[in-house]
């Protein structure tokens, strides 16, 4: 004797379809966050160094100030680099004697494998920066954060 059964043949290729989709996405979302913090992760270690690099030159001269734009940007290449004296920070201060900061900004483009075929772009830009200050001692730098 059979039993009246609805059909239900291939339902579990469907499923394991679907899951098999849903994993290879999590997968692939999962590679390209990572790849992103990696890379956020060592633009930080580069903007810190350049930062800690360019305070330790302030000595409160113009010639001192040009040495703190040279240190950073042999450390950190294409980053923004912005001095202060209090809040207000700039590019090219009009005082260097009263600069006791500085901030390094760096940027740069991720490329996405899986992700971009949700979000529908190839790159996606990490950014991070860097604050440094001159300390009591004359070579005593340390990071703001």
């Amino acid at each position: 004797m059979r039993r009246n059964r609805p059909a239900r043949r291939g339902a579990l290729l469907i499923a394991v379809c679907v899951a098999m989709f849903l994993f290879a996405a999590a997968a692939g979302l999962m590679l390209d966050v990572s790849r992103m913090m990696l890379i956020q992760k060592e633009l930080k270690v580069r903007t810190d160094a350049a930062a800690l690099a360019g305070a330790v030159e302030l000595d409160g001269t113009a010639a001192g100030l040009e040495r703190a734009r040279m240190a950073a940007s042999s450390e950190a290449g294409s980053a923004t680099i912005e001095f202060a004296g209090g809040d207000q920070w700039t590019a090219d201060p009009a005082d260097p004697a009263a600069i006791t900061q500085i901030r390094v900004a760096g940027s740069v483009p991720v490329p996405l494998t899986l992700v971009r075929i949700v979000v529908r772009q190839d790159t996606a830009h990490v950014s991070t920066r860097s604050t440094a200050r001159m300390g009591e001692g004359a070579t005593l730098a340390e990071l703001v954060r």
